[in-house]
């Protein structure tokens, strides 16, 4: 019969957990950098670059930060047919920062789509879009940024409801939904690139994910080493119990 000295059999305890534990797959988390939550029946406001309704909202934030993704309330929509662009101006013919989405070549965006609970102040049902960032953009502390999102799609009658209770807009274009705890109460609307972004009210619902920081996985070598430290523990009692 195998008998384990208290010592060795705490030893070979620690060495299992921690073989077992580094077995599990890496946990990946990502803090909200900045946000402004949607409001349940709050207005919305359309956000189409092609058709000249250009929205966007602030952001600043307190230090340099990695921004690794992106949420966004809205209307429901293509989540393919999305732009996503950052100005650091309000001075029209700027060139954005960051842009990925609909229309750029060489930057494309996985949007998901899920639905949620909210309807905007005309009763559409709001949709929460998330999308995660294949490389991440450099945010700089003390910056005051235009964040704009927008969706180049024709929307068709399937997304339209049947059920409203109060005539509503027009809705072949995208609305983004308002947002609370905004910076100023306001965001930033233009008719096209060359013009002067322009200060309006709401605030609209997005927010500022992070880059997600797994955690390690041990390479196969340190696996080994630690299964080997856990059978060498057993081996060593063994070995003493027999000599005993």
């Amino acid at each position: 019969m195998l008998w384990l000295t208290e010592k060795s059999l705490s030893f070979a305890r620690v060495a299992g957990c921690v073989l077992a534990g580094s077995l599990l797959p890496a946990v990946a988390s990502a803090a909200v950098l900045y946000g402004q939550a949607p409001i349940d029946g709050g207005d919305a406001w359309e956000s189409v670059v092609y058709r000249g309704l250009q929205s966007a909202d602030d952001f600043t934030l307190s230090e340099t930060q990695q921004v690794g993704g992106f949420d966004w309330w809205g209307v429901e929509a293509d989540p393919a047919a999305f732009l996503i662009r950052i100005f650091d101006t309000t001075a029209g013919g700027a060139a954005p920062v960051f842009a990925c989405g609909d229309g750029i070549s060489d930057c494309s965006l996985a949007v998901s789509a899920t639905p949620t609970a909210l309807q905007d102040s005309w009763t559409y049902p709001i949709f929460q879009y998330s999308v995660d960032l294949a490389d991440a953009f450099a945010a700089v502390g003390g910056t005051r940024y235009l964040l704009s999102i927008s969706n180049e799609a024709v929307l068709s009658d399937e997304v339209q409801p049947s059920d409203l209770t109060i005539d509503a807009p027009d809705y072949e274009d995208w609305y983004w939904l308002s947002g609370g705890a905004g910076d100023d109460g306001s965001s930033f609307l233009r008719a096209g690139d060359d013009l002067d972004w322009s200060a309006s009210p709401p605030d609209f619902a997005f927010a500022l994910r992070g880059v997600a920081e797994a955690t390690p996985v041990p390479e196969p070598a340190g696996l080994m080493l630690l299964g080997v430290a856990g059978l060498g523990a057993v081996c060593a009692a063994r070995r003493r119990c027999r000599r005993g």
